[in-house]
């Protein structure tokens, strides 16, 4: 993990390791010193989480173990909040068909009781 840890602060701008805790909101760097001094191999999953936060291009496996691809697919993710948002869209429209359905009920009932309707 030493190594993508250091990847990951050079690639966002040659941060020292003061810098890059302060940046995950460690108000330490000690974690980080042990890691890359190679005391600790395992950082815990609250420093993961916090690289993932305020880096989320970076995939959760690589960070972790190296393993698969390093940037998550912005691709999938886009077209994913895409559909998600299309869904919402058609339920929203078919609501307001229903609604002026509804409505247009109403108004035909409504010039039958008072006599305005058509003849």
């Amino acid at each position: 993990m030493k190594e993508r840890l250091e990847l990951i602060m050079q690639e966002e701008g040659n941060l020292s390791a003061y810098e890059f805790s302060k940046t995950l909101g460690f108000k330490r760097p000690d974690n980080l010193y042990k890691i890359l001094d190679g005391s600790t191999m395992n950082p815990g999953i609250e420093f993961v989480k916090a690289v993932k936060k305020k880096f989320s291009r970076y995939s959760y496996d690589w960070i972790i173990d190296g393993v698969g691809e390093k940037y998550v697919d912005m691709y999938d993710n886009n077209l994913k909040i895409s559909k998600d948002k299309d869904n919402k869209i058609l339920q929203l429209e078919k609501m307001l068909s229903e609604s002026d359905a509804i409505i247009f009920r109403y108004e035909n009932i409504i010039d039958a009781l008072t006599g305005n309707g058509k003849k």
